[in-house]
């Protein structure tokens, strides 16, 4: 007989280049910042917006993935996990 176990909690500590996707479909990433004492912070992804400066990296997400001034995780993308590209596209102007 097997026994299998998930663990569906959330890790607690961040990573530098982090992202973070939130419940409401917003992405968010784990940057540098140029604060004196925050050396930290989580911008949105698409604003460069600074959501929460950040003293640490560490407790900041609860086991069920809630994080103050986010709201609830859907999940956390490793930051040796993806490759980060950009693509511009131009809107056609109207006539």
């Amino acid at each position: 007989m097997t026994i299998k176990i998930t663990d569906n909690s959330f890790r607690s500590y961040l990573k530098l280049g982090d992202i973070l996707v939130a419940k409401d479909g917003t992405h968010y990433i784990v940057a540098e910042n140029n604060l004196t004492g925050f050396p930290y912070k989580i911008s949105n992804l698409i604003t460069h917006q600074t959501k929460q400066n950040l003293q640490g990296l560490d407790k900041y997400i609860s086991r069920n993935g809630y994080m103050l001034n986010i709201g609830y995780l859907e999940k956390v993308i490793d930051a040796d996990s993806y490759e980060l590209n950009l693509d511009i596209h131009f809107k056609e102007p109207l006539l």
